[in-house]
């Protein structure tokens, strides 16, 4: 009885030695596989990331909990957002400026302080299989540059990443990008001459009275910091940034394109002039030109009535805007007749 009794303990020993070893060998191969690879950082391998600028990108994508958000690039500093409607209509929605330098500059503040390998436990563990948010870029080549955002560690302030060039995660400082929270009212840009008026060299607006009959309501120009009419006599800038500033306002929810499903040439007749012509040239003499057209039929599909709305033609964007008939009084405003600044020594005669 006594020897079974040993034999049992032997056997439940050697089973503990046994499971105890196994263990060891899974945390170690376990820990090995987390454990980040201390490297410098000037072989981290993500040159080709950070030398990537936004000329050489044609489309962007941020994913984040407010919804999937598709960038094209449609002129050099012209960017739109694509989406489909309810009715399956794709559209282009003009975007900010700036979402674009977000996007660059959230990855110009990547500094990485290591990296590990990408396996199927580290990618659960640091939650990119439901990322927090993620930005991909495509570059002329086709080649996409996808970055997604794992978890933040609040108790050494790193923040880990998942990079598709390097098939590695990376752990960097923390990160707190504005680009996570991001919406559709911070991306879209809903005004259509959205210039920087401190920029503007010089603006011409021509007001159509057929075809062949047309007049310029107003020719300024800028000289040595002061504006000056088509007759040279000396504009009041307060009056002219006035106008200025409620162009500038001038708001567009529709863009009409090659998307759209619509045939935009069918909405101005043939040979129709424009009402209201508007060119402006910055301080980089890079000229816009904005035609005002009326709108010849309704739009059922996207709830536009011609009698209520008018076409904007923009050179800048490459494209047309919809936008309230309303708007066509702040075109005319901008009359030479009344941005004149008055001689004040004459009101005493």
């Amino acid at each position: 009885m006594h020897r079974a009794n040993s034999y049992f303990n032997q056997f439940l020993l050697a089973i503990s030695v046994l499971t105890l070893a196994g263990f060891a060998l899974y945390s170690d191969m376990f820990f090995k596989s987390n454990k980040p690879d201390r490297i410098p950082a000037n072989t981290i391998g993500l040159n080709d990331l950070y030398k990537l600028e936004p000329d050489a990108v044609k489309k962007a994508l941020i994913v984040n909990r407010s919804g999937t958000f598709r960038l094209m690039k449609e002129t050099k500093n012209f960017w739109t957002l694509q989406e489909k409607d309810e009715n399956g209509f794709h559209r282009k929605l003009p975007i900010k400026n700036e979402i674009i330098d977000k996007i660059f500059s959230f990855i110009n503040d990547i500094q990485v302080k290591n990296k590990m390998s990408n396996n199927d436990i580290n990618y659960k563990n640091y939650s990119f299989d439901q990322p927090l948010f993620e930005v991909a870029l495509v570059d002329y080549t086709n080649k996409t540059y996808q970055i997604k955002f794992g978890i933040n560690n609040s108790l050494d302030h790193s923040s880990y990443l998942f990079y598709n060039q390097l098939n590695q995660i990376l752990k960097t400082k923390e990160l707190n990008p504005e680009i996570a929270q991001l919406t559709i009212n911070d991306i879209v840009e809903p005004r259509i001459l959205n210039f920087q008026i401190q920029n503007i060299e010089s603006v011409e607006i021509q007001k159509f009275l057929s075809s062949k009959r047309s007049n310029f309501i107003a020719k300024l120009h800028k000289e040595n910091g002061q504006w000056f009419n088509s007759k040279n006599q000396v504009v009041e800038e307060e009056k002219l940034k006035h106008v200025l500033s409620r162009l500038s306002e001038i708001k567009s929810n529709i863009i009409l394109n090659d998307q759209s499903l619509i045939d935009v040439s069918e909405l101005v007749d043939e040979g129709a002039h424009p009402l209201i012509t508007l060119r402006v040239k910055d301080t980089k003499q890079n000229e816009y030109t904005f035609n005002v057209m009326r709108i010849s039929e309704n739009i059922p599909n996207l709830n536009i009535k011609k009698n209520e709305n008018l076409i904007v033609d923009s050179s800048l964007h490459n494209t047309k805007f919809v936008v309230n008939k309303k708007s066509l009084s702040i075109f005319e405003s901008l009359q030479e007749n009344r941005l004149k600044k008055l001689d004040v020594s004459k009101l005493f005669y």
